[in-house]
């Protein structure tokens, strides 16, 4: 399991390079990065995690991983939704605001946010591993 990890996070790594530094006049890449940031994050809190359920543990730390896994998954779709949206914008809209992207960071991390707090507050009880 050890060398998967490695090379999970060598491949992630490695896709993340190009976006950070080879520059483009295109802004897509700002939500590409958005996009791999919110992968990547996804990847590391389920390998970190995935160990974490054969354990019991009185402290909910299986619930803690459930939690973020369905928060990073909810943040990944909002990013894809987002990135259809720009090229959408980018395609059909003459005049583009610069300032949007301020709206594109807000929107895609806290869209999932009361989703996931609606989600734990009505069935905490079937967040993780019923172990």
């Amino acid at each position: 399991m050890l060398v998967l990890q490695k090379v999970t996070f060598a491949l992630y790594f490695q896709s993340l390079l190009p976006l950070h530094f080879v520059r483009v006049k295109s802004d897509l890449p700002k939500v590409h990065r958005q996009l791999a940031l919110s992968l990547l994050l996804t990847e590391l809190v389920f390998l970190i995690g995935v160990d974490r359920q054969a354990v019991p543990s009185p402290d909910g730390l299986c619930t803690t991983f459930a939690a973020a896994l369905h928060y990073l998954l909810l943040v990944t779709f909002t990013w894809m939704l987002i990135e259809g949206v720009h090229i959408f914008i980018f395609l059909v809209v003459v005049f583009f605001s610069p300032k949007v992207y301020i709206v594109y960071y807000f929107l895609g991390w806290t869209i999932p946010v009361p989703i996931v707090a609606l989600s734990l507050g009505l069935r905490f009880c079937d967040y993780g591993s019923p172990t």
